[in-house]
């Protein structure tokens, strides 16, 4: 058979990093830097403001479950293109917004449909049915999607706003993801690979030629099944913890650097630099998965983002304080190392179950952002925060070296977590 030199594959990725980018690029990346006109506009304090992204992590939560056993078995298509339409309509609301209660049911009623058909849970199903070798480098660049908007979009946002309008912003945001984003998704995406066609570089061309996707051995679980699973909660554990650390931080980083003295375009760099750091550490994180297993990364992104977290805590100066944001970055990376322990875990075959049943319990990682700004409220600065931060990243480091692993003897010299065959009852 006559191989392509280029996988289809790689495209998959890259549609899956510009959906991740469009829908969560502005709501969630360049969020802190709308807060100063929104506070002034709607009239309404920064704690309230950051209560959006609870409101947001609680529909997206009680929707994640919902999203992974469709993940599994609906066209990519259909979620992607769903989640792009719900993202532009968002975008365009929220362009007219007036008042407070607007901002809140857009983030708890319309964002929610958008980031769990175009996000995480999607995205890492469609890849585990592309990759079944060097899956963790796939996912580490599938990642890469909600940090390239933090590269990109903060600086963007924070040099157009003050001659645009964040109104304009919004509003351009939206038009250009029906117009462009929408179609080229639609003529690239496609489900599985296809024997004739892809290679067998990152597949197993027997198991596509029976029907399945690389992963016909495994049994489908039950939800009972998969919270029976002492992994389940030991991933879940670490997760929520870093989690946390890193929303407090990023979700506060516009108001914590105006703290200090520094402007919205000081702001959006800082972001920038975070961002950039974020991206390093999922893809890094994806690499070592592939080599040692997910436990060693997972602890030590923890180890990294808590001394980040101190720095910027103390920070005195924009050096300091920027060195403090980049190592406390490395939090971001916390998706790709989770989600290929969920895959080495649960298979791609129980991929979206099992990662929509993690989602679902994101909104206690979410709150965070509220609980910072509304503890700088009290004490008025950050260190206090940023020391409560730092030991979560540290409490997680502890869970995810409690994870039970063992290494496989694949040729991709990917980690596997055992699985308990008593657990694996359908």
């Amino acid at each position: 058979m006559k191989q392509q030199r280029w996988y289809r594959g790689w495209a998959i990725v890259g549609s899956c990093v510009l959906s991740q980018l469009v829908v969560l690029g502005l709501p969630l990346n360049a969020f802190s830097l709308f807060l100063h006109d929104w506070s002034a506009q709607l009239g309404a304090p920064i704690s309230t403001l950051q209560l959006t992204q609870p409101a947001f992590g609680v529909m997206t939560a009680l929707l994640c479950p919902v999203v992974g056993i469709l993940a599994d078995r609906y066209p990519s298509r259909w979620l992607f293109g769903a989640a792009i339409a719900a993202a532009a309509a968002f975008s365009i609301a929220m362009s007219a917004i007036d008042a407070t209660w607007q901002l809140f049911a857009l983030y708890a009623l319309v964002l929610p449909f958008a980031a769990g058909f175009g996000g995480a849970i999607p995205s890492n199903a469609l890849v585990s049915r592309w990759f079944q070798r060097k899956v963790g480098l796939a996912m580490g660049l599938t990642a890469f999607g909600i940090g390239i908007g933090g590269v990109v979009l903060p600086p963007v946002v924070a040099a157009l706003m003050p001659a645009l309008g964040w109104q304009a912003i919004w509003r351009g945001a939206g038009v250009i993801m029906l117009l462009a984003v929408l179609p080229l998704l639609m003529a690239i995406l496609r489900d599985h690979p296809q024997f004739e066609r892809d290679g067998d570089k990152y597949v197993d061309l027997e198991s596509l030629r029976g029907g399945s996707t690389g992963d016909g051995a495994a049994p489908a679980l039950r939800s009972r099944d998969i919270l029976r699973r002492r992994n389940f909660w030991l991933l879940l554990g670490a997760f929520l913890a870093m989690l946390a650390a890193y929303e407090g931080v990023i979700m506060n980083l516009a108001p914590i650097a105006r703290s200090h003295g520094y402007d919205t375009r000081v702001a959006g760099l800082l972001i920038a630099t975070l961002s950039v750091v974020r991206l390093l550490a999922t893809l890094c994180g994806g690499l070592v998965a592939d080599r040692v297993g997910n436990r060693i990364p997972l602890a030590a992104i923890g180890v990294i983002g808590a001394v980040g977290l101190v720095v910027t805590g103390f920070a005195g100066d924009l050096p300091v304080l920027a060195i403090g944001f980049a190592l406390s970055g490395v939090l971001g990376g916390i998706w790709t190392p989770l989600a290929s322990a969920v895959s080495a875990e649960f298979s791609p075959r129980n991929y979206g179950r099992a990662f929509g049943l993690i989602s679902a319990f994101s909104p206690i990682g979410l709150s965070a952002g509220f609980l910072v700004a509304k503890l700088q409220e009290a004490q008025g600065d950050y260190t206090l925060a940023m020391l409560i931060s730092a030991g979560l990243a540290g409490a997680g480091v502890l869970i995810a070296l409690a994870i039970r692993e063992t290494h496989r003897g694949a040729s991709d010299g990917r980690a596997e977590i055992p699985i308990d065959a008593s657990q694996q009852s359908v």
